[in-house]
């Protein structure tokens, strides 16, 4: 933030502490780290070790800078942007459903950075597979392998051949290391 006359010209006699805030904030983030820093020749620069950052990637964040002595001003709108996928959850989890039957609604598995935000910028394959088999033998049909678009994997095809009770699907992304989440389910 720079302190500026009616002219536009930095006011190099400014020296008050500045503080930073979410001024828009549309995913409901946290702004953390050094929030308040004085200001040395007209400007206070929030950078190093105490920079500011935002906990929940979203877009048209905007900070707010005040100073207490000077109009409060907004910056520009800008983007947090999700860091690289961590972890899978089933975001619809299978449901119980009858044997050589397509479950219904469509299985999703969703991909999430170590913070917890939705990992849209992931765009690789999830695998699925049955990991625990009550009856022995099940086999797992349709499409197992889907290219995850914005985050998102749907299986839509998935079937089971066998009738039986807590059926345990993983899904897996392959990084280092793999990356697996389970549900449980029945075929009645």
């Amino acid at each position: 933030m720079t302190a500026r006359d009616a002219l536009g010209s930095t006011v190099t006699s400014f020296t008050d502490n500045v503080t930073s805030a979410i001024g828009t904030n549309p995913h409901g983030g946290t702004l953390t780290a050094t929030k308040s820093v004085a200001a040395t020749a007209g400007m206070a620069t929030f950078t190093g070790p105490d920079s500011l950052s935002n906990d929940s990637a979203d877009v048209g964040y905007k900070l707010r800078a005040s100073s207490g002595v000077l109009t409060d001003t907004l910056s520009t709108a800008f983007d947090v942007v999700p860091a690289t996928a961590t972890q899978l959850a089933f975001t619809v989890q299978p449901v119980n459903t009858t044997a050589n039957t397509a479950i219904a609604p469509a299985v999703e598995v969703t991909a999430y950075d170590a913070q917890g935000n939705k990992a849209t910028n992931f765009n690789g394959d999830v695998t699925v597979a049955i990991d625990a088999d009550p009856v022995g033998g099940s086999q797992l049909g349709g499409t197992k392998t889907v290219t995850a678009i914005n985050g998102v994997a749907t299986f839509s095809t998935l079937t089971i051949d066998q009738v039986g009770s807590r059926f345990k699907l993983n899904a897996a992304f392959f990084g280092s290391p793999p990356v697996v989440a389970s549900a449980l389910f029945d075929t009645p």
